[in-house]
Parts: structure tokens; C-alpha cells; sequence
């Protein structure tokens, strides 16, 4: 984990590494610490008692194989998960049973699991607070006081330029 980085704590999924966050669309991207995302996946990410959601979600199954050695259509391996004695794979395909179908006996389903799309990250929106049209109109968004969850837009711009 590098040193410095910000993290994201999610409630029922533990702590994420922060890299990149864009106000104006109000969209996190958040990635694995240890450089393992899939491990986090297998370990049922859940986005309950967070503002955060996510428009796009998929099932993926992952499989053991007992050889590091398979090479499927539509799998990919997690090389985060196999080492040389076994293969983790993951389904690309829309259709899994298909996928297991043709896999070689050596290989067994570990877990279907739904996941938010994952490139780069997993990119999450929040739509509360609501500092969109703040930000569009180049104003600081924050809290109104320390004692409230309200927000503000604060320092917007002067709207004109002052004539002589």
C-alpha cells in the first residue's frame, strides 16, 4: 500500500484505496490496496450503509483449476489468486454455463458473485450530498457548520467583470 494514499472506508466491505475522485460528476473511483480486486469481490462487496451506488453491475464466477496451466475462451486468470500449483479463473462471458461447460475437469466453481463494473477501479456515484451545480458554477462545496450535515456552496465567483 503506498504511503499518503487517501482510503475510502465502506461499512460492510472494509478499506479502499482512492484514486480519483471527480466532484462535478459526484463519481469515486476506488481500487484494492494490495493490488488484489478480485480477492476483495470473492469477499461479497457490498456498498449498504454507504451514499455511494453504481449504474453498472454483473455477475462474474470465479473457478479453481487444479493446473496453472488453462487457457479457455471467455476465462481469464487472476494472477493475484493462482500461484504455480492452480489457476483462479473468472468468466468474461455473459453466460457462465457455458464457460463451465468447457472447462477441463480440474477446474471447479468457487462463487458467482454481482459486482459493480470494474476497469481501472470501481467507479461509484453519490448523489448526497448534492454539490454538482456548486462545482459546475466553480464554487467550494462544504458543510454549512461543524455540528450539521447540511451543505453550502461557498466563495462562487463574481458573476461579471467590473468596468471602469
Amino acid at each position: 500500500r503506498a504511503t499518503g494514499e487517501p482510503i475510502l472506508k465502506l461499512p460492510e466491505s472494509g478499506e479502499f484505496s482512492v484514486r480519483y475522485i471527480d466532484y462535478e460528476a459526484q463519481q469515486i473511483w476506488i481500487d484494492d490496496p494490495d493490488s488484489c480486486l478480485p480477492k476483495r469481490m470473492l469477499e461479497n462487496f457490498n456498498l449498504s450503509g454507504t451514499p455511494f451506488g453504481t449504474e453498472f453491475w454483473y455477475t462474474l464466477t470465479f473457478f479453481n483449476c487444479s493446473t496453472s496451466d488453462v487457457t479457455q475462451k471467455g476465462l481469464r486468470s487472476i494472477s493475484c489468486l493462482s500461484d504455480s500449483n492452480y489457476s483462479v479463473l473468472v468468466s468474461t462471458m455473459i453466460s457462465t454455463v457455458d464457460s463451465a461447460e468447457s472447462l477441463p475437469s480440474t477446474c471447479q466453481a468457487i462463487k458467482a458473485v454481482t459486482i459493480p463494473f470494474v476497469l481501472d477501479g470501481i467507479r461509484l456515484d453519490w448523489n448526497e450530498p448534492n454539490c454538482r451545480s456548486c462545482v459546475e458554477r466553480r464554487g467550494d462545496c462544504g458543510f454549512t457548520d461543524r455540528n450539521s450535515l447540511e451543505t453550502g456552496c461557498f466563495n462562487l465567483p463574481s458573476q461579471g467583470m467590473l468596468m471602469d
